[in-house]
């Protein structure tokens, strides 16, 4: 929102007790819209604060430090190679750049650090919320081990109009990125689905392919 402007400033400060916080400007790094991180990431701001609910819904203000990046790749280094800049990418990217990250407060008011175990809390929290008929995507899962910006992956599939071969192939595939092919995300900054949603997943794609 632009209220914080520089690491040293006393609100940072007493959320981080023992932190050496340095005096740099704040320099804002960030996708552009319509990618999927700055997705659920702006979703969950307009679910945990009202006032950036507010501020999305009426005229925008720029933030002067702020720097755009298109590719997740080019946004991670970007942060690491700008002195006092903060970004978001998805977990897998920060691992693999090697770039540091915070923990975030959850729905339990614990600050939890992204990783495999607390993103496995959060989906096998999430598991109902996909029942629910809801607008947005589930965030902010329940539990004090669950990672709050833990959310799901979408398949945009078109449902008319190719030909019945490419559909079959396209249903085999996705089939079997729902079943088998969970084995092989291990390892790469992502968790399986849990199995009621996995299972409530192939059952919209048979209905949508078929």
């Amino acid at each position: 929102m632009g209220h914080i402007s520089n690491w040293n400033d006393e609100r940072i400060a007493k959320l981080n007790p023992g932190a050496l916080l340095p005096d740099l400007p704040i320099t804002l790094v960030q996708r552009p819209g319509g990618t999927g991180s700055r997705y659920i990431f702006t979703e969950f701001l307009a679910k945990t604060s009202p006032e950036f609910r507010r501020w999305t819904e009426g005229p925008r203000h720029d933030v002067s430090s702020e720097v755009e990046e298109e590719l997740s790749q080019r946004m991670a280094g970007k942060v690491m190679s700008t002195p006092g800049a903060i970004g978001f990418v998805s977990w897998s990217f920060a691992v693999q750049s090697g770039l540091a990250y915070g923990r975030v407060q959850n729905s339990s008011g614990k600050f939890v650090k992204a990783s495999l175990a607390s993103i496995s809390a959060a989906a096998a929290a999430m598991r109902e919320l996909v029942f629910v008929n809801s607008p947005g995507p589930p965030l902010d899962a329940p539990g004090e081990n669950s990672y709050p910006l833990t959310s799901f992956v979408w398949a945009y599939l078109p449902v008319s109009g190719m030909a019945s071969e490419r559909t079959d192939d396209l249903h085999e595939f996705l089939n079997w990125c729902l079943g088998e092919g969970q084995s092989l995300i291990e390892g790469h900054g992502y968790d399986r689905l849990p199995e009621p949603v996995a299972a409530r997943a192939q059952v919209k794609l048979q209905a949508l392919l078929r």
